[in-house]
């Protein structure tokens, strides 16, 4: 009776370590969930924070390009600017210098025209 008994005892304490067991188990896969759902979601907040700065990014260098393009198209505008002006004073010198030759010949020819009355008188 007394073996039975120590043998009932050891069935009864088994059993209940198996149950301690067991819900240790579904414990731990149950916190093991929620750590798991939790880590989810956090990658998820990640992942749209990082697609938000990725985003962000594309917009600022987006925006940077098109300034850079206004900008090279600006510089370009000057350029031909500077270009026209340069053209415009070359062609206003060139123009001066006809009207100097033309001024200096007219002014030669005269000079001649009174020396040749000179002359003849």
């Amino acid at each position: 009776a007394s073996a039975e008994r120590a043998r009932l005892e050891s069935r009864q304490l088994l059993d209940a370590a198996r149950m301690e067991a067991e819900e240790a188990r579904l414990e731990g896969a149950r916190e093991a969930s929620a750590i798991k759902e939790a880590a989810a979601r956090e990658s998820g907040r990640l992942l749209d924070a990082a697609r938000m700065a990725a985003e962000e990014t594309t917009r600022v260098r987006e925006s940077a390009e098109r300034e850079s393009g206004v900008m090279l198209h600006a510089a370009r505008m000057e350029v031909e600017e500077g270009r026209r002006v340069r053209e415009a004073a070359e062609t206003g010198r060139a123009g001066m210098l006809r009207d100097a030759v033309a001024t200096l010949t007219a002014a030669q020819q005269e000079a001649a025209g009174i020396v040749e009355a000179a002359e003849g008188e």
